[in-house]
């Protein structure tokens, strides 16, 4: 079975992916974008209303977008440090559904997926040097009212192992 992160695992790398989300992904500075938490749960990524606009008053959809990629990259970085993997990793593809405009600050939590999904990956990794998971980010108002998925983003990142 994988292992997955407990409640309060690993906050020292949970800090240094807000660090280079901030020196390597310029985007995220603009979009005000926090690391709130890695834990069983998923990734949660925190922005802040203001910022993120739109001339209808509720968040630019580019931003909510933004929000939940980083979300899915950054929980598939901090899976594969854990265990001790470094590889680069990138958005294959993706679809996002619009359920509600979106008013506040937004949260972002990049689910995990089930324990099997995991193991073929990383087996794809350490076979073939590349692999293929999917996840689901759920983006809701903060505070949530209603606690449902305003923006709901399933994507598939790819993880593959540098050159040596």
């Amino acid at each position: 079975m994988t292992d997955v992160p407990g409640p309060s695992r690993e906050p020292a790398r949970l800090h240094a992916l807000g660090d280079l989300l901030r020196r390597e992904l310029p985007l995220s500075g603009p979009l005000g974008v926090e690391l709130r938490r890695w834990d069983e749960g998923g990734l949660e990524v925190w922005a802040p209303d203001e910022p993120n606009r739109n001339v209808q008053g509720n968040l630019f959809g580019g931003s909510l977008a933004a929000v939940a990629l980083l979300a899915g990259w950054g929980l598939v970085r901090l899976e594969l440090q854990h265990r001790g993997i470094e590889a680069d990793v990138v958005v294959q593809d993706g679809t996002l559904r619009f359920e509600r405009p979106v008013r506040a600050a937004m949260r972002a939590v990049a689910l995990h997926p089930p324990a099997e999904a995991w193991d073929r990956f990383l087996r794809a990794i350490r076979d073939r040097g590349r692999g293929r998971i999917a996840l689901r980010v759920e983006l809701t108002p903060d505070p949530a009212d209603p606690p449902e998925a305003a923006v709901v983003m399933e994507a598939r990142y790819v993880a593959t192992m540098p050159p040596h």
